[in-house]
């Protein structure tokens, strides 16, 4: 596995690009203890699965 991300050029730090994926790295390695807002989980869980949360995607649909 490459130690920099193949769309940024960005250092990869247990598993997660710093830059593409950063909230996904605080939340889920940095500091996964920490309660943080909706909004934050949403953005981290969307770098990680590459989709939006069913809520928002209904929202946006109409």
């Amino acid at each position: 596995m490459s130690k920099h991300c193949e769309n940024c050029g960005c250092a990869i730090r247990s598993g997660y690009c710093t830059n593409c994926q950063g909230e996904a790295y605080i939340a889920f390695v940095q500091a996964p203890e920490m309660d943080f807002s909706r909004e934050f989980m949403d953005k981290a869980w969307e770098q990680v699965t590459g989709q939006k949360n069913a809520e928002q995607r209904g929202a946006n649909n109409g």
